[in-house]
């Protein structure tokens, strides 16, 4: 609808006159965004990955769950399990060919029709990880940025709800625009960081990939998966990293991420 599209002009302009950090403003412009032109979807998922060339074909770096006004926080859709990795690993492959093939385009597609080019749909693996977490599909809008870096919203469908409208779907694409350079410099501020700290206390490559990995908030199972190390080196690796920043916790070594205005100096 042609009104809805330019309600929606009016709602980005309106977001982004704010006096807020622009992460705040994304935000503000996408839970606004579910609650006036998305009906039946619970949340909007950012997700920003380094786009790999071999191996595991999509690093995450970043995930940010908008959800709509008054819904609950639900964890829906667990794409930073080692579980859900490995699950998605098919459709993550043919994706991150179909992002090399037109880099410049956004790939837009139900994830559905993905899996079911991939007999994914049929497997347990589907059933045992999509499922139980309440959404049938997804709508998706991907594309590459600054050449190694993808930027994907997503969409979920609740079991039972109507498919998107192409209105919908180009209101989803705009904000997908939009949002992909706000949310990848956020991104990139664990990897900053994590240079900053490397220089200074001289630490090795593998003490610089896991201190990256956990400033994004990474479990130490995900980790370990993430660097093909076991648990119990993650382990070690992150109790030496506290002694050399004199800290004890998760949450004190989360408070040394930089953030936007440190970042860019």
């Amino acid at each position: 609808m042609i009104d809805d599209q330019l309600a929606f002009i009016d709602l980005v302009s309106e977001s982004f006159a704010e006096e807020a950090p622009p992460a705040a403003r994304l935000a503000h412009l996408t839970q606004q965004t579910l609650k006036r032109f998305l009906p039946g979807t619970r949340l909007l998922r950012h997700v920003c990955s380094e786009l790999g060339r071999s191996g595991v074909e999509f690093r995450p770096l970043l995930r940010r769950d908008i959800h709509a006004p008054d819904e609950p926080k639900d964890p829906a859709l667990p794409f930073f399990s080692p579980e859900m990795v490995f699950a998605i690993e098919p459709v993550s492959a043919e994706l991150n060919r179909r992002l090399r093939a037109e880099p410049e385009a956004w790939i837009q597609y139900h994830l559905s029709r993905l899996m079911a080019e991939e007999g994914y749909l049929d497997s347990e693996v589907y059933r045992k990880y999509m499922i139980p977490s309440g959404f049938e599909d997804a709508w998706v809008c991907s594309r590459v940025i600054e050449e190694n870096y993808v930027i994907t919203l997503v969409a979920p469908r609740d079991i039972g709800a109507p498919q998107l409208s192409d209105s919908q779907k180009e209101i989803i694409a705009t904000l997908s625009s939009l949002g992909g350079p706000i949310w990848l410099e956020v991104a990139k501020r664990p990897l900053i960081t994590a240079n900053l700290l490397k220089a200074i206390h001289g630490l090795t490559e593998i003490q610089t990939q896991v201190l990256r990995h956990a400033l994004t908030g990474l479990p130490e199972k995900m980790i370990a998966a993430m660097t093909n190390r076991s648990p119990h080196t993650i382990h070690n690796h992150l109790r030496d990293l506290y002694r050399k920043f004199d800290i004890s916790s998760r949450s004190e070594l989360l408070a040394l991420r930089l953030d936007g205005d440190e970042a860019d100096g």
